[in-house]
């Protein structure tokens, strides 16, 4: 079942080239050159989001828990409106699939 789509706020390829989780500069696992580890800073730096989108699937292994489903199922048709239809990374349009 799809439950979520949402665009990717979490990914980020930094100006060196390297491409990492915010985490870990939000759980203060890396420091900065000027000793700060925000992704504000991160960003003012030179990084930047990468495209694409976060999307998110369940499937109970007992069945019988289904309707114990607190959100809303999705449509797979929501993944092409919100463009987010890919494929081995590469975006692919509505017609392709």
């Amino acid at each position: 079942m799809l439950t979520g789509i949402k665009k990717n706020k979490s990914m980020l390829k930094l100006a060196s080239g390297e491409v990492v989780a915010s985490m870990t500069y939000t759980k203060g696992k890396h420091i900065l050159n000027n000793g700060s580890a925000s992704v504000k800073n991160l960003l003012h730096a030179g990084a930047e989001y990468l495209p694409g989108f976060q999307i998110r699937y369940i499937k109970f292994i007992d069945p019988a828990w289904t309707d114990r489903l607190t959100v809303p199922v999705l449509p797979f048709s929501a993944l092409d409106e919100a463009g987010a239809r890919m494929y081995k990374g590469k975006k692919l349009q509505a017609q392709e699939v």
